[in-house]
């Protein structure tokens, strides 16, 4: 997309505005008889807690990630991970991956000087700013940051075939399209040192929390220089940990604003060629922590969005002007020296500057255009049901996948002790939902290990645990039902199908249920979070592991032919094909006709644009051509 382009439709939405402004005025409380273009700041920002999150909403998406991570998280594991980036934050933009940091405990560093409990000192003499290198006491010799990537991508396990390094990343499309960036922790005595002298306005409270608790926020990133260095010595000093922290610190104001922030330069920066791949979103971050320094923090209320709005982008617009970002943490280092965005900084200031000199009106039109239709549906709804429909957006980024059956129980037996003190009805509700999809892949591995080797206890605690699972969300009951198949039980196959089908939605929560009767179900009080998730919690996807044996024959070269790690089927379309293998197998003609055509319609009406995926959709595909050639041995 060009310039020229990009010029056209902030101009083509800017006119939008104005229209959508005088479409306004005969509405009370949004205008005023001084300007035909007045947008009030209380309704602008009821808009926009319905794009970025009310916080309730952002509050049940930490809570999700942060019992997610404590799941998964081992004590006696060699790392641990964080979900950071947007959805660490709070965020869930259409737009945004899933940033995963993998924190390796050892070995430990320590910052210029010699700890007993550390391998390594970080030292940053001769690096550029926000860099150091990475060496042990007394010996002259430095650690090649390029030597522990490829090292890390050695000994990975249960990588995707598109997985690509990107910086101090390993990223994938696949499933759901994710960065994972592996880190050495800084060891907090040397971050509480740095802590204790560094003087803040805003974050003091996170601040002390970090000390008294000795929380490792700081990490070695292997990322170097922009300009590079010859031997690959220079690793970024990360403050993701501590940044998250901060964020999750502020008021919703300042978060809707971070927020706001976040839309606008997606739709005036990134969508444009000339300009994407410049301001990114740590830009934008480190822009408000530099403004939390100097505004009140009275100041940040919803009848100031606006004004709060442009502060922001005023400042942005100066650092762009005058081409240095310096760092929150080390204002020394310039977030700026990116050569792309030296070169397109003139491009950059002008698109800031259109934002920034049109009316109110067009900044209220970009945020209408994020508000998802099911939160305005929502928005008169028992808070019940939009509390579930925001529990069940924030399960997207949690998948219940393990990589090997210890790491399994150890999730397990956590969920376990964590619910008999939890009193909380919505942790409650997520942590029974992890535990049964960590049940899910506990029958997977199980499964694996039955036909290996052949013990029958295998596969009754397979199908056990499949039945755990399928509790999960009304989808559940797919994986049991594949493995009757397998085991070539269809008649239970079919009538667990058959049970479900009718009831499988085409689109999430608000289009697939019988919405009046969710609506009412959540009015009672007997009404909680975890019979919800079983009978209305929609993930649209099977997922079938590349590794394991766990999925019909039928399919194998679709899967031995698959190019990621996790092949992933649209489910609806799943069940009817399970049907007609079933069927086929029985020798059922009819029934195998009838099926056939119900499953070309089930991928018919499944709405794939709201899907990017091109092999979902190849995959689902790929179902109905595998049916179409058995149906032919009938013919």
């Amino acid at each position: 997309m060009g310039k020229s382009l990009c010029d056209r439709i902030i101009f083509e939405l800017f006119q939008r505005a104005q229209a959508a402004s005088k479409r306004l005025q005969t509405k009370p409380g949004l205008t005023s008889e001084i300007n035909p273009y007045y947008i009030s700041p209380i309704y602008f920002w009821n808009q926009l807690q319905l794009a970025v999150g009310s916080e309730e909403d952002v509050h049940i998406r930490r809570e999700v990630i942060a019992l997610y991570v404590y799941a998964l998280r081992d004590s006696t594991a060699y790392q641990c991970q964080y979900i950071s980036g947007s959805k660490g934050e709070g965020f869930l933009f259409y737009w945004s991956d899933l940033d995963v940091l993998l924190s390796t405990p050892f070995p430990k560093i320590s910052m210029e000087s010699f700890h007993p409990k550390c391998e390594l000192i970080a030292t940053r003499n001769g690096c550029k700013p926000g860099f150091c290198k990475l060496t042990r006491f007394g010996i002259k010799w430095y650690w090649s940051r390029i030597q522990f990537l490829l090292s890390r991508q050695t000994v990975a396990i249960n990588v995707n075939f598109d997985q690509r390094n990107h910086g101090p990343c390993f990223s994938t499309n696949y499933p759901d399209g994710f960065d994972r960036c592996h880190a050495i922790v800084i060891h907090p005595d040397s971050s509480n040192v740095f802590l204790q002298t560094f003087e803040t306005k805003f974050w003091n409270d996170v601040k002390m929390e970090i000390i008294n608790q000795n929380i490792p926020v700081m990490h070695c990133v292997p990322k170097g220089p922009v300009n590079g260095d010859e031997n690959g010595h220079q690793w970024l000093i990360s403050f993701s940990v501590l940044e998250q922290k901060i964020v999750h610190s502020l008021n919703h104001v300042q978060f809707c604003c971070y927020g706001l922030m976040k839309i606008i330069i997606h739709v005036v920066i990134d969508l444009c060629a000339e300009t994407e791949d410049t301001v990114s979103s740590y830009h934008l971050k480190t822009v408000l922590f530099h403004i939390l320094e100097d505004i009140h923090p009275e100041f940040w209320i919803p009848q100031n969005i606006f004004y709060c709005l442009r502060i922001c982008l005023t400042r942005l617009l100066l650092f762009v002007m005058r081409g240095c970002c310096p760092s929150y943490f080390t204002p020394e280092n310039n977030l700026f020296s990116k050569p792309r965005m030296v070169e397109k900084r003139r491009s950059i200031q002008e698109n800031i500057l259109v934002v920034l000199r049109c009316e109110n009106a067009l900044i209220n039109y970009l945020i209408s255009l994020h508000v998802p239709l099911e939160m305005m549906r929502l928005n008169n709804e028992p808070r019940k049901l939009r509390t579930f429909y925001s529990l069940c957006l924030a399960l997207i980024v949690v998948n219940g996948h393990m990589t090997t059956y210890r790491e399994c129980m150890n999730s397990v037996l956590k969920i376990m002790v964590a619910l008999q003190s939890e009193e909380n009805q919505l942790r409650i509700a997520i942590l029974k939902y992890i535990w049964l999809l960590v049940m899910r892949r506990v029958g997977v591995l199980l499964y694996d290990k039955f036909v290996l080797t052949g013990f029958e206890s295998y596969l009754l605690s397979a199908e056990v645990a499949f039945m755990f699972g399928q509790h999960a969300d009304i989808f559940g009951s797919l994986y049991l039902a594949t493995l009757w198949y397998c085991e070539k039980r269809y008649q239970k196959c079919i009538k667990l199908i058959s049970e479900t089908v009718k009831n499988l939605p085409i689109t999430p929560l608000i289009e697939s249920v019988n919405f009046e009767s969710l609506s009412k179900k959540c009015s009672k009080k007997s009404c909680d979070y975890t019979s919800l998730f079983e009978n209305h919690f929609v993930k649209l996807a099977v997922n079938i592991h590349k590794s394991s044996h766990f999925y019909p024959k039928d399919i194998h070269e679709l899967v031995e032919n698959a190019k990621v790690f996790l092949i992933t089927m649209y489910n609806k379309s799943y069940a009817y094909f399970l049907l007609f293998l079933c069927c086929y197998n029985m020798h059922e003609t009819s029934e195998c006709a009838w099926i056939f055509l119900e499953l070309c319609q089930s991928y018919k009406e499944f709405p794939f644009f709201l899907i990017k995926d091109k092999l979902f959709q190849q995959n689902t595909k790929k179902l109905i051509d595998i049916a179409a050639m058995k149906f032919q041995n009938f013919c």
